[in-house]
Order: C-alpha cells, then sequence, then structure tokens
C-alpha cells in the first residue's frame, strides 16, 4: 500500500532541499507512539502525548523525524494545530522518498 501525501515537491529545488508534505491522521493520548496506514491509505499516527497545549505537535514533529532519519528542525506541522488531521511538512526528503521510507516502515 502506498502512502497518501500531501502536496509537496517531488524533487529538489534548485534553490534549496528538496520538500515533501504528508498528511496524517492523529490520535493523541495513545499507549504508544505507532505509525499506521487506514484503509483509505490515510497516514496514522498514535501518539502518547495529550493534545494540550502543543504537546502532540511537538510529539508528532519528534516521531516523524525519527522515523524518516532527518532531523526535528526539519519537520512541522504547517496545517492542522489544533485538529487531528495535520499537514506535516519535511525538508530534506522528496514525496517520493518518504513514501517509500514509510512504506517499508509499515510493512515491517
Amino acid at each position: 500500500m502506498t502512502a497518501r501525501l500531501g502536496k509537496g515537491e517531488e524533487a529538489p529545488s534548485p534553490t534549496g532541499p528538496a520538500l515533501a508534505r504528508i498528511a496524517v491522521l492523529v490520535q493523541p493520548r495513545a499507549s504508544r507512539n505507532q505509525f499506521s496506514f487506514g484503509p483509505d491509505g490515510q497516514i496514522k499516527v498514535a501518539l502518547t502525548a495529550p493534545p494540550v497545549e502543543g504537546e502532540a505537535n511537538k510529539m508528532l514533529c519528534a516521531v516523524v523525524a525519527d522515523k524518516l532519519g532527518v532531523a526535528k528542525s526539519n519537520v512541522k506541522v504547517i496545517a492542522g494545530q489544533r485538529g487531528r488531521r495535520k499537514i506535516v511538512e519535511i525538508r530534506g526528503l522528496s514525496n517520493r522518498e518518504v513514501s517509500n521510507i514509510l512504506d517499508s516502515l509499515l510493512k515491517d
């Protein structure tokens, strides 16, 4: 199954690093941090952090950075800061690279 990605650049721009955006559905206050796919290809991320004062967003960025092998400073929530549906931007990876990494993680 292929991850459903947000709108973003597919390749590095001539003036900067690659940029990817992924659409995620977050479940705060989960028993553990975990990535999964929904039946429609939606990326779901369960987080142990509560949805209070941006704690879940901070943990989301940290977990995404760890799973994708990029620095936390290269990951940020660009839409949906107060909702469960979010768009996360990852600098340094293309959408294709992110999709390949998530596909391999979710097959394990």
